[in-house]
């Protein structure tokens, strides 16, 4: 995809066009490296390594932002296109020179019907629900709330981004390394409230200082995600581990992207920052309203045939989060 952007004079929707398709093929990978990173790790060290993968791919994004951004004052964009292709190849091929296939275990290949089975016993109780929705919508629509920083200032919005990245990283490296997973479930809730409430800020049109501590402080709440990935993955018994995670994973992507059209779309009418707001309320809100349901769930593995779906879980009372 980057070689066709490459071609100068290529048209701006066709440009989208390859963006559509090569983030159609980039999320099955990420889906992929998500479900095999659930099957190769034990439950255990599962949030430590969720976390280094969160920190090495938000690290090299940043790096390749930074190349980009210098590059342009030196070359054409369909140059820097160029660029990237060469340094795809590179990645490709040493890919293809250290990475062997591993099987973790002999099964057979899921086929549609499985998969289908398998989706329908994820989605099928309040409780596993609760949780892909907490994975999903806060995170997305939060996202829509960075995907307005151009707009809400231009001057600003480089800051801004490298605080909700430098953020990010930092959170992840926290709550994935620092903290013990009894304390992760317990700073969950806390966590999922600072994704959104510093954007509440965004309202009143604060100096560069707030809201560049509100963003990184916001961005340091994505780290949310480590305890419900735990909580998810200790309601999947091991053969479709891989499956759940991949589709929780595509999920959260495609619920970024929802979260950005629905900011833009609401920008239309509303200002940048009334729309931030208006979003991190709605964030807000979905948190909130959904806790109960995800505080009272656990599984139970009882009467469940491995590989042919999805353990039954069941509401019960557990230790809440504080």
């Amino acid at each position: 995809m980057p070689a066709a952007q490459a071609i100068p004079g290529l048209p701006l929707a066709a440009r989208f066009a390859l963006l559509l398709v090569s983030g159609f093929f980039q999320s099955l990978g990420t889906g992929t490296r998500m479900g095999l990173l659930a099957e190769v790790v034990p439950t255990s060290g599962y949030a430590l390594a969720r976390s280094l993968m969160n920190i090495t791919s938000g690290g090299m994004a940043i790096c390749g932002y930074a190349v980009g951004a210098v590059l342009l004052r030196y070359l054409r964009p369909y140059e820097v296109f160029v660029v990237a292709v060469a340094l795809t190849g590179a990645g490709v091929g040493v890919v293809a020179m250290t990475v062997r296939e591993h099987s973790i275990r002999l099964t057979r290949r899921p086929g549609l019907r499985r998969t289908w089975t398998t989706n329908v016993a994820l989605f099928s109780h309040s409780g596993r629900r609760a949780l892909l929705l907490n994975l999903w919508v806060p995170n997305g629509l939060i996202v829509g709330c960075e995907a307005l920083f151009i707009p809400y200032s231009p001057d600003r919005a480089g800051l801004l981004l490298a605080a909700g990245s430098a953020g990010m990283l930092l959170g992840d490296l926290a709550v994935g390394r620092l903290l013990t997973a009894a304390r992760r479930r317990r700073y969950a809730f806390a966590l999922r409230l600072m994704l959104a409430a510093p954007y509440l800020l965004f309202a009143a049109d604060p100096p560069t200082a707030v809201i560049a501590v509100a963003v990184f402080v916001a961005g340091a709440g994505f780290a949310a995600t480590l305890p419900l990935q735990e909580r998810l993955l200790a309601l999947t018994p091991d053969p479709v581990r891989g499956q759940v995670q991949g589709v929780e994973s595509a999920g959260r992507m495609t619920w970024q992207g929802i979260g950005a059209a629905i900011a833009g779309g609401v920008a239309q009418h509303l200002s940048p920052g009334v729309t931030m707001t208006a979003m991190a309320a709605l964030s807000l809100a979905v948190t909130v309203f959904s806790r109960p349901f995800v505080v009272r769930v656990r599984p139970d593995r009882a009467g469940t045939e491995a590989g042919e779906g999805i353990p039954r879980a069941r509401a019960t009372e557990v230790q809440p989060e504080p």
